[in-house]
């Protein structure tokens, strides 16, 4: 449309006898009270918006009203398709009017480049109450987020009394389910491109949502893009392995779970307890899934601090200085002990397997290929995986192309 011909249509339309038009004679959608008073100011605002009004120079302040008008729509629970209808019904209620008018346009107007002038004004109030909209439930969205994350702060830091609670809304369960969580490099597409900021926010939209339709209300959540903390109130847990499966289906990446019931002023030293078994799983290289504290017995105990630990630690010694063993080593028992597995895993003939098996029962005095050995190194590997903070942790290889090994379920 040529630009002569706007202020024409605009004269057109205007002549559509907009102060003629009854605003209450709109048929608009069934609704009470906020709903209906805050589609009406929608509707109305529609009816007495000047055609060229979102171009001139009050075109600003004209937008920020159309933000304010529809933000109390979506507000007030008004359904978007519901303030897109009163648009529509306003806008097509003037151009009804125009052409029913006794002042009709008179021949010399262009009625098409009246119509497609009305339809471009229709077009971009349209897009203006979507992103209101859009606007307004992220931040509602943040504002639920912000309330569980920050009573969740509170119950790990120990600073959970009952006036921060409360000022929060929320009301404590007396137990609480802690998981602990890793999540490890996704299988999406997205993890191809390198925008690995993105793709970790993703994993973690999608946890939030799988949690959120799973568990409703009532868990919290404090989650990056490598893991974090879960709370689950101890009477609305339900089956913990669906939920981890359904989790890690979401996330479309390897999840390894943690989990520890805990009395609600126990959360802070039960969560570490829980990280502290998790560091240990993932250090080790079990395979994904979940992983209960209370079936785990020989673990906890192996990973924290004494004489026994760090006798068993000392087995390890004469190994420190054949990264190829340990490697081999930890292989060998994460993969269940299966001498055909190793052979294919590092691609050497199994009677190579055997050799190096003699070599780390020489330098040890234990032979990973009988029971007692392999049980023996097996405990070694376990302990030598908690170091105090101070202490340097030995690397261990990935454990990404593994599919077996001890699970604690």
């Amino acid at each position: 449309m040529a630009r002569s011909e706007s202020p024409r249509c605009a004269r057109a339309v205007g002549r559509g006898g907009i102060g003629s038009v009854e605003h209450n004679s709109l048929a608009l959608p069934s609704s009470d009270g906020e709903e209906r008073a805050t589609l009406a100011a929608l509707t109305r605002y529609c009816l007495e918006l000047p055609e060229d009004g979102l171009r001139d120079r009050r075109a600003p302040a004209r937008l920020a009203h159309l933000d304010y008008i529809a933000t109390r729509c979506a507000r007030a629970s008004v359904p978007l398709d519901s303030s897109v209808h009163a648009v529509h019904s306003a806008f097509g209620s003037k151009w009804d009017r125009m052409l029913r008018s006794p002042s009709a346009p008179p021949p010399t107007v262009d009625v098409g480049a009246v119509f497609a002038h009305t339809t471009d004004l229709l077009r971009a109030v349209i897009t203006a109450v979507t992103l209101a909209y859009i606007r307004a439930e992220r931040d509602a969205i943040a504002a639920t987020r912000q309330r569980p994350e920050a009573v969740a702060v509170a119950l790990l830091s120990g600073g959970a009394t009952a006036a921060a609670v409360r000022e929060h809304g929320y009301r404590l369960a007396s137990r609480y389910v802690i998981l602990a969580v890793h999540i490890a490099a996704g299988s999406d597409a997205s993890a191809t491109t390198g925008d690995a900021v993105t793709t970790g926010a993703d994993r973690v939209r999608r946890i939030r949502t799988e949690l959120a339709r799973r568990c409703d209300r009532h868990h919290m959540a404090l989650l990056s893009a490598i893991g974090g903390t879960i709370l689950l109130p101890g009477n609305r847990v339900g089956d913990l392995d669906q939920l981890v499966g359904n989790l890690t289906s979401a996330a479309d990446a390897d999840l390894t779970v943690c989990a520890l019931a805990a009395d609600t002023r126990d959360i802070p030293e039960a969560a570490e307890e829980a990280h502290r078994l998790l560091d240990m799983v993932t250090r080790i290289g079990y395979p994904r899934g979940l992983y209960r504290y209370e079936h785990m017995p020989m673990e906890v105990q192996l990973s924290r601090p004494g004489p026994g630990r760090d006798s068993l630690v000392a087995m390890l010694s004469p190994l420190r200085d054949h990264g190829d063993l340990m490697d081999f080593l930890h292989a060998h028992m994460i993969t269940g002990l299966d001498r055909h597995g190793l052979s294919e895993r590092f691609g050497i003939h199994p009677n190579t397997v055997d050799n190096r098996f003699k070599r780390i029962a020489r330098l040890t005095g234990l032979d990973p290929a009988s029971g007692d050995g392999a049980w023996k190194l097996r405990s070694a590997l376990i302990a030598d995986t908690y170091r105090p903070p101070d202490s340097p942790r030995p690397a261990l290889p990935p454990a990404e192309s593994l599919s077996a090994g001890r699970r604690g379920d």
